[in-house]
């Protein structure tokens, strides 16, 4: 009998010996098979995911428009931007150059842009973006460059009509730099400006002598430049016209210089 039971015991033993062997072999299979098997089931589900996403898209065109919507408004914002900065930095070299021939002046000034300005008044009058908010007054002299324009005529809070030296109905005392040879110069409705000196018996001018302001005047200071002789018309023989040519271009005006009363 206990034969029989030690029998039975070993056989058990065995059995169980085979089992464990054999599960260990099978766990070690079923490793090695997932060592396999991961990479192509982890390829299967990236593709499947990417099928899926695209085909998402292609079932919500709805969704596809509107994003396609917002990247081309964000493209035309960024154009936008970019283009505003171009213009930007355009217009502050103008007003370096400004800045930069208003250091030998011994007003103080105020930068203004044109505002309006009509096709058939291009030569008489302008709108400029200064008023009496900015402490300007009627005829404060106003400059582009270095160069005499015309006076404040008009005069309001937040605008003012400048009345231009190029305008037939306007009259400048003027001379030459050395304060001699005394005249007037009028206006002509063009780039053109005629000066018709006081006296035939002074000294006779060239063309390229440069004209100023004289100072005589209460409106202009002396010594504002207005331009250069060009030519001279000898046509009537108790009078000497000098042609002056204003050395700036009517279109190219932006912005303009108010000098102010008061000395820096």
């Amino acid at each position: 009998m206990n034969k029989k039971r030690k029998k039975n015991r070993y056989s058990n033993l065995g059995y169980l010996l085979l089992l464990l062997i054999g599960s260990n072999f099978f766990i070690r299979k079923i490793a090695f098979v997932e060592r396999v098997l991961f990479p192509i089931q982890s390829k299967i589900y990236t593709t499947t995911q990417e099928i899926k996403e695209e085909t998402e898209g292609i079932l919500n065109p709805v969704d596809v428009i509107a994003e396609n919507r917002e990247l081309k408004a964000e493209i035309l914002r960024k154009a936008l931007i970019e283009d505003e900065k171009e213009r930007v930095l355009k217009e502050n070299k103008r007003l370096r150059e400004l800045l930069g021939l208003t250091e030998s002046f011994k007003y103080n000034y105020k930068i203004g842009k044109i505002s309006f300005q009509k096709v058939d008044e291009r030569f008489k009058t302008f709108a400029v973006n200064l008023g009496e908010k900015d402490s300007i007054k009627k005829d404060t002299p106003i400059l582009y460059k270095k160069n005499l324009i015309g006076r404040v005529e008009k005069l309001h809070n937040s605008y003012l009509i400048v009345h231009m030296i190029t305008s037939i109905d306007s009259v400048v005392s003027s001379s030459t730099s050395d304060g001699k040879n005394l005249g007037t110069i009028k206006g002509d409705n063009s780039n053109n400006l005629i000066f018709e000196p006081f006296s035939n018996y002074e000294a006779e001018l060239k063309v390229g002598d440069s004209l100023y302001t004289s100072g005589i005047s209460d409106i202009y200071p002396k010594g504002l430049y207005i331009g250069d002789i060009t030519k001279i018309d000898r046509k009537d023989e108790n009078k000497i016209k000098y042609i002056v040519k204003v050395n700036y271009d009517i279109n190219d005006i932006r912005e303009v210089i108010a000098l102010m009363g008061v000395e820096r």
